[in-house]
């Protein structure tokens, strides 16, 4: 079995609400405390038991002096480096930050040097990735999942203005997550919320089969037409528990009287409908024929186009076909800077384990060409970056 966290999020999240999610499954408050002063900020926390609606559900408080300076990437990382606070939550917060200002940067097109936080260089929010951090590491889950992240709908006072709700950044931080709309006029996922869920969550699914142990709530601030509460389910899976894969067909055919220029477009596509996977070998064939076996995996829903594509584009008279079993690393897509440009890198975990790391060629590519360096430093830098995201 191994451990793991669900956040429901059916009425939003944000980072005060991870930590009184924490705290009301177990966290002990004097420890994240304790852990916090470290920070050498100038604030108070506390928290209390309220009611969100008919829920009971855990409110963190934080004061601080109302004057503090205008933070940048650079000082939140010498204020978080110069802590004592745990190596693994330290790199976790460097990372996290990081990607905030990534997206600042993007969305107003300024140098990430240049990026001045304004709400989230708050203390608040320092307070709130940095305990949320501290609160998961205690309760010692291996794994952590988030439901699809509901989205209000309006627009929201900042210090840049009236903003879209979601704002900006927010949107930014959650491509490629499951996102939906919700008919409320308020913020439900903050920019606090989402760098932390996105940065931690393998993935945002429905709740998953598991073994619960305990269940806590943390309370926004805002009052909505439903409990502003996220739940944290903490429970255990079975390690081998995987997501069902549907039925995977292997389909080959030998083929001998084609060209190269023929078999690259056919591979091309096959992989737009939607080929798992497509490959070719040398074989020999009767009467000393040199010839080559093409090999296509896809799942049931695309066999029938991938079939009609292989007889339309070869002439081979027959194809072979069967059902095969595959053993699949979860994957995540993470996105990193490289010389200011946006490579997207594949991770492939075990449980929790990062078993690979491999950035996206044709991203490489463009950058190594558009900078002037070799493919090889691009797809080195990539990897690194990745790799510190990670350790």
């Amino acid at each position: 079995m191994e451990k793991v966290a669900y956040f429901d999020c059916s009425s939003g999240i944000s980072g005060d609400m991870i930590l009184g999610a924490l705290i009301d499954c177990g966290v002990d408050f004097d420890y994240i405390k304790k852990e916090l002063s470290k920070l050498n900020l100038d604030f108070k926390i506390s928290h209390q038991r309220v009611k969100k609606g008919a829920i009971s559900a855990i409110k963190v408080i934080i004061e601080d002096s109302g004057s503090h300076p205008l933070r940048n990437l650079k000082t939140i990382k010498e204020l978080i480096e110069k802590t004592s606070l745990p190596e693994e939550v330290k790199k976790k917060s460097l990372s996290i930050f990081t990607r905030l200002a990534e997206a600042e940067a993007s969305v107003h097109q300024v140098d990430i040097d240049n990026v001045h936080f304004h709400e989230i260089g708050a203390v608040d929010t320092i307070v709130d990735i940095v305990g949320s951090l501290l609160g998961l590491k205690s309760l010692k889950v291996e794994r952590i999942f988030s439901s699809p992240l509901p989205l209000g709908k309006g627009e929201v006072e900042t210090s840049h203005g009236k903003i879209p709700i979601p704002a900006p950044a927010t949107i930014k931080l959650l491509e490629g997550c499951k996102v939906y709309g919700k008919d409320i006029q308020e913020e439900l996922v903050t920019p606090t919320g989402a760098v932390l869920i996105t940065s931690l969550a393998e993935d945002f699914i429905d709740f998953p089969a598991m073994q619960t142990l305990k269940v806590g709530y943390g309370a926004g601030t805002k009052e909505l037409p439903i409990p502003n509460a996220l739940r944290l389910v903490v429970g255990e899976l079975e390690k081998k528990e995987k997501k069902n894969e549907p039925p995977t067909f292997l389909i080959s055919a030998n083929i001998d009287d084609s060209t190269p220029e023929v078999m690259g477009f056919l591979f091309e596509r096959l992989l737009e409908m939607g080929a798992l996977d497509v490959w070719q070998h040398p074989i020999l064939m009767k009467k000393n024929r040199l010839a080559t076996e093409l090999s296509v995996l896809c799942y049931k829903d695309v066999m029938e186009k991938t079939i009609d594509c292989i007889f339309s584009e070869t002439t081979t008279n027959g194809l072979r076909i069967s059902e095969v079993k595959r053993s699949v690393l979860d994957r995540k897509i993470v996105e990193v800077k490289v010389l200011d440009e946006t490579i997207k890198v594949k991770v492939s975990f075990k449980g929790k384990k990062v078993l690979t790391i491999s950035p996206e060629y044709e991203d490489c590519r463009k950058v190594a060409l558009k900078k002037g360096i070799s493919l090889k430093k691009v797809l080195q830098l990539a990897q690194q970056k990745a790799s510190e995201i990670y350790k």
